[in-house]
């Protein structure tokens, strides 16, 4: 169950976003900061999340739903950051966002990792992945074909081949 993957310190920011879009802003947190672990600062991590992502705090008691693509995104990312987790699980961050989002997320992802988040992030940008990772596992049909440091792989002829089918390990 969900409450049990967060208690063992692990959020999803899932694939599509997946809001609570009958609920509203403020309530599509609340369900995380239940969840939360740690030290009870709830109030001011809330801020903290809400100053990351301030349409947030804009849109508060509005819908979920009525949230655009992008500004979706941000709500399902500040719900992962409520929960404090040890290990923050991205699948494609950027599918079908606008490009200014793109770069909002992908800022936000920069910055959690120069805080000290774990984050293992699924992405199908090679650029964004390499510009994001210390290190990167290249899977093709749930085969590890090719891994090392963002800075080896980037500079490997092979990998943006690889990458895009041409090479089997």
């Amino acid at each position: 169950p969900p409450e049990t993957i967060a208690a063992a310190g692990i959020s999803l920011v899932p694939e599509g976003r997946h809001v609570f879009a009958g609920l509203s802003v403020k309530e599509n947190l609340g369900v995380a900061a239940r969840l939360r672990r740690g030290s009870g600062q709830g109030n001011v991590l809330l801020d903290k999340v809400l100053a990351v992502f301030p349409i947030l705090r804009e849109r508060y008691n509005g819908a979920a739903g009525a949230l655009s693509g992008g500004e979706q995104q941000q709500l399902v990312i500040a719900r992962a950051m409520l929960t404090q987790p040890t290990l923050m699980i991205v699948d494609e961050p950027s599918l079908g966002l606008a490009p200014r989002f793109v770069e909002l997320v992908m800022s936000t992802f920069r910055q959690l990792r120069e805080d000290g988040q774990t984050l293992l992030i699924v992405e199908q940008s090679t650029r964004r992945a390499l510009s994001l990772a210390d290190r990167v596992h290249l899977l093709r049909s749930g085969r590890c074909i090719m891994q090392g440091t963002a800075s080896d792989l980037a500079a490997d002829p092979t990998f943006e081949a690889a990458y895009f089918g041409g090479r089997e390990a």
